[in-house]
Protein backbone atom coordinates (compact mmCIF):
# COMPACT_ATOMS: atom_id res chain seq x y z
CA UNK A 1 0.00 0.00 0.00
CA UNK A 2 1.15 3.66 -0.64
CA UNK A 3 2.34 6.00 1.82
CA UNK A 4 -0.24 8.72 2.51
CA UNK A 5 0.84 12.13 0.88
CA UNK A 6 0.97 15.15 3.50
CA UNK A 7 2.41 17.80 1.72
CA UNK A 8 3.11 18.59 -1.65
CA UNK A 9 4.61 21.66 -3.50
CA UNK A 10 5.99 22.83 -6.71
CA UNK A 11 9.17 24.62 -7.81
CA UNK A 12 8.62 28.23 -8.71
CA UNK A 13 9.51 26.96 -12.20
CA UNK A 14 6.74 24.19 -12.34
CA UNK A 15 9.11 21.90 -13.27
CA UNK A 16 9.67 19.71 -10.02
CA UNK A 17 7.61 18.52 -7.61
CA UNK A 18 8.58 17.38 -4.04
CA UNK A 19 6.44 14.95 -1.95
CA UNK A 20 6.46 14.08 1.43
CA UNK A 21 4.54 10.84 2.66
CA UNK A 22 3.00 9.30 5.68
CA UNK A 23 6.07 7.20 5.86
CA UNK A 24 8.26 10.17 6.50
CA UNK A 25 9.99 10.49 2.85
CA UNK A 26 10.72 13.41 1.28
CA UNK A 27 10.74 12.38 -2.50
CA UNK A 28 11.59 15.12 -5.27
CA UNK A 29 10.34 14.37 -8.81
CA UNK A 30 10.60 16.03 -12.35
CA UNK A 31 6.37 16.79 -13.40
CA UNK A 32 7.04 13.89 -15.56
CA UNK A 33 6.98 11.49 -13.12
CA UNK A 34 10.34 10.96 -12.77
CA UNK A 35 12.00 10.26 -9.69
CA UNK A 36 14.73 12.68 -8.75
CA UNK A 37 15.51 10.76 -5.33
CA UNK A 38 13.75 9.63 -2.32
CA UNK A 39 15.09 10.71 1.66
CA UNK A 40 13.85 9.68 4.96
CA UNK A 41 13.23 13.06 6.81
CA UNK A 42 11.61 11.69 9.57
CA UNK A 43 11.80 8.55 12.39
CA UNK A 44 10.17 5.84 11.60
CA UNK A 45 8.63 5.58 14.95
CA UNK A 46 5.80 7.70 13.59
CA UNK A 47 5.94 10.03 16.49
CA UNK A 48 6.94 12.69 14.15
CA UNK A 49 5.55 13.74 10.32
CA UNK A 50 5.97 16.23 7.87
CA UNK A 51 3.39 19.69 8.11
CA UNK A 52 4.56 21.40 5.41
CA UNK A 53 7.63 21.53 2.68
CA UNK A 54 8.19 24.54 0.42
CA UNK A 55 11.08 25.64 -1.89
CA UNK A 56 12.75 29.21 -1.20
CA UNK A 57 15.95 30.90 -2.01
CA UNK A 58 18.42 33.10 -0.27
CA UNK A 59 19.06 35.03 -3.30
CA UNK A 60 16.34 37.02 -5.36
CA UNK A 61 18.92 37.37 -8.76
CA UNK A 62 18.80 33.34 -8.67
CA UNK A 63 17.07 32.04 -11.14
CA UNK A 64 13.70 30.20 -10.23
CA UNK A 65 14.96 26.70 -11.17
CA UNK A 66 19.23 26.96 -10.05
CA UNK A 67 20.58 26.42 -6.46
CA UNK A 68 16.88 26.02 -4.71
CA UNK A 69 16.19 25.11 -1.03
CA UNK A 70 13.86 23.00 0.54
CA UNK A 71 12.51 23.61 3.75
CA UNK A 72 10.83 20.88 5.73
CA UNK A 73 8.57 21.39 8.94
CA UNK A 74 7.50 18.36 11.23
CA UNK A 75 5.05 18.86 13.76
CA UNK A 76 7.62 18.16 16.53
CA UNK A 77 9.11 21.08 15.40
CA UNK A 78 12.47 19.74 13.13
CA UNK A 79 13.00 22.17 10.56
CA UNK A 80 15.41 20.27 7.94
CA UNK A 81 16.76 22.22 4.99
CA UNK A 82 17.94 20.47 2.07
CA UNK A 83 20.28 22.82 0.00
CA UNK A 84 22.13 23.52 -3.20
CA UNK A 85 18.92 21.73 -5.15
CA UNK A 86 20.88 22.38 -8.74
CA UNK A 87 17.13 21.76 -10.35
CA UNK A 88 18.41 22.55 -13.74
CA UNK A 89 21.85 20.60 -13.48
CA UNK A 90 19.44 17.48 -12.60
CA UNK A 91 17.18 18.01 -15.17
CA UNK A 92 20.08 17.63 -17.44
CA UNK A 93 21.64 15.05 -15.91
CA UNK A 94 18.34 13.45 -16.46
CA UNK A 95 18.25 13.94 -19.83
CA UNK A 96 21.72 13.13 -20.81
CA UNK A 97 21.43 9.87 -19.01
CA UNK A 98 17.92 8.90 -19.41
CA UNK A 99 18.25 6.63 -15.95
CA UNK A 100 18.60 7.19 -12.22
CA UNK A 101 20.66 9.70 -11.09
CA UNK A 102 18.99 9.61 -7.34
CA UNK A 103 22.47 8.53 -5.89
CA UNK A 104 24.10 11.78 -7.60
CA UNK A 105 21.75 14.08 -6.32
CA UNK A 106 21.86 13.05 -3.05
CA UNK A 107 25.67 13.33 -3.04
CA UNK A 108 25.42 16.90 -4.44
CA UNK A 109 22.61 17.90 -1.34
CA UNK A 110 23.69 19.51 1.90
CA UNK A 111 21.31 19.29 4.58
CA UNK A 112 21.32 21.35 7.63
CA UNK A 113 18.57 20.66 11.00
CA UNK A 114 17.45 23.00 13.71
CA UNK A 115 14.70 21.77 16.13
CA UNK A 116 12.01 24.72 17.50
CA UNK A 117 10.06 22.59 19.90
CA UNK A 118 7.14 21.07 18.99
CA UNK A 119 4.42 22.70 16.87
CA UNK A 120 0.86 23.87 18.72
CA UNK A 121 -2.19 22.42 16.81
CA UNK A 122 -2.93 24.34 13.39
CA UNK A 123 0.60 26.13 13.87
CA UNK A 124 1.00 28.37 10.74
CA UNK A 125 3.84 26.24 9.61
CA UNK A 126 4.71 28.20 6.69
CA UNK A 127 5.87 31.03 8.88
CA UNK A 128 8.43 28.75 10.31
CA UNK A 129 9.59 28.10 6.77
CA UNK A 130 9.90 31.94 6.32
CA UNK A 131 11.33 32.87 9.26
CA UNK A 132 14.02 29.64 9.14
CA UNK A 133 14.60 30.73 5.54
CA UNK A 134 15.09 34.57 6.51
CA UNK A 135 17.29 33.37 9.78
CA UNK A 136 19.43 31.34 7.27
CA UNK A 137 20.12 34.11 4.51
CA UNK A 138 21.49 36.39 7.65
CA UNK A 139 23.39 33.67 9.30
CA UNK A 140 24.47 31.84 5.98
CA UNK A 141 27.99 32.27 4.66
CA UNK A 142 27.32 30.11 1.62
Amino acid sequence: MTPKVLAIVFSACKAFVAIADAAGVLSLYKVNGTLLFGHSVVRTDGLDSVVCIKFTTSDENVDSNDLQNLVVVTSLGSLLRLRNLKLAEFEQKLFENNKDISSEVLKSIRSERANVGRLRENALSCVLVHRFQLYRAHTSTD
